[in-house]
């Protein structure tokens, strides 16, 4: 969608802050309403990627809404670095496919089966503000690292595209592992405890987990030792 006009206009003095909507449960005229006005610059690593209609921006993205309380004028959307460009473009790309060149039904984000396509492409949504419409590529992976053993492959990919131990899908798995560590369902337990301390961000993450876990003991000590009421 190549334009570069990210002046306002009185047309866009027209736009309002709004609710999130879900914009694949509108109409083809609706959702093509969407790209009219000026718009927005996508920035990642100091570089527009992708220039997204201001009103369709504040229709899907959280981050949008935000800059637009902050400042109606504003003219770009920053993206944190460590985010896929290429995943970035990919998502601006889906939304001109349902809007722009909308047909009569609007198809959801699809996952590409690539775990690692995907994880990056849920990264990107989620810093745009638009981790709703990426719950759908994330929901198998979510479901195998909260409740299966990953290879060590897949846990390295997942530790080094996580922005930081913050990351919702690195925590999860940390739970999933220190689980197994407590429980002593870890095969291969020192080896698996060195390859933790080389990484950092999952180091940290499981250490979080332990020290919640010192907290939480003497509480459950505390409640069991009170004396019973007559």
């Amino acid at each position: 969608m190549a334009s570069t006009n990210t002046t306002p206009s009185l047309f866009d003095m027209k736009v309002k802050s709004q609710p999130l909507i879900d914009i694949r449960t509108l109409s083809k005229n609706a959702r093509q309403a969407l790209v009219e006005g000026r718009k927005i610059n996508i920035i990642v690593s100091d570089k527009t990627v992708e220039e997204v209609p201001l009103r369709l921006l504040l229709a899907v993205s959280s981050r949008a809404q935000h800059e637009f309380k902050q400042d109606r004028s504003f003219t770009e959307l920053k993206i944190r670095n460590g985010v896929d460009a290429k995943s970035v473009k990919n998502i601006c790309s889906w939304l001109f496919s349902v809007t722009v060149e909308a047909k009569r039904k609007c198809y959801a984000m699809p996952p590409t089966k690539d775990m690692a396509t995907d994880i990056k492409l849920c990264r990107a949504a989620e810093q745009l503000g638009m981790r709703p419409y990426s719950n759908r590529v994330m929901k198998d992976y979510w479901k195998y690292f909260s409740s299966e053993l990953p290879e060590y492959d897949e846990l390295s990919l997942v530790v080094r595209l996580a922005l930081s131990d913050q990351d919702a899908l690195l925590n999860k798995v940390a739970a999933n592992l220190h689980n197994r560590v407590v429980e002593g369902e870890m095969p291969d337990r020192d080896h698996f405890l060195k390859y933790v301390a080389e990484r950092p961000k999952l180091a940290r993450a499981m250490e979080r987990l332990q020290n919640e876990e010192a907290e939480q003991e003497p509480r459950l000590t505390n409640r069991s030792s009170k004396p019973k009421r007559k």
